[in-house]
């Protein structure tokens, strides 16, 4: 029981860490290229204004995508900001640090603890001989 425990929240911790924690930052054009998004922000030079670009691809000096359901293009030069997910590494530690204290923790006052112990063996075995309203071993 206790492997399966363990090995619970081992998994849990780790698909934490796998999927990781993400934040929109600003990036620069060439992200595009290397790193395929579903959808990226831009800031457009003219007017200051945000388009959220769904399936976005960048080739030379030009971003593709769909906005609104309609295909649009736009040149680099009026594109005064592009922002992107990204991953953030020291968010992801920080919770997979976490996570895994809180786990140490609980496996410690559920397992480990002498009335959790107690309590557990009790029970089972009614090694106290006492009953609910009692106050066991």
């Amino acid at each position: 029981m206790r492997n399966s425990v363990r090995l619970s929240f081992a998994a849990g911790a780790a698909m934490l860490g796998l999927a990781g924690c993400t934040h929109v930052a600003p990036a620069p054009f060439g992200y595009l290229t290397t790193h395929e998004q579903k959808e990226v922000w831009i800031v457009r030079a003219d007017n200051d204004s945000t388009v959220r670009v769904f399936s976005p691809r960048a080739e030379n000096d030009t971003l593709m995508g769909f906005v609104g359901g309609t295909y649009e293009e736009f040149g680099k030069r009026n594109i005064k900001q592009l922002r992107a997910k990204q991953t953030a590494p020291v968010r992801t530690a920080l919770l997979v640090v976490g996570i895994t204290g809180a786990t140490v923790v609980a496996f410690n006052q559920i397992f480990l603890s002498g009335n959790g112990s107690a309590i557990a063996q009790g029970v089972g075995n009614n090694i106290c001989g006492c009953d609910f309203d009692d106050v066991c071993c």
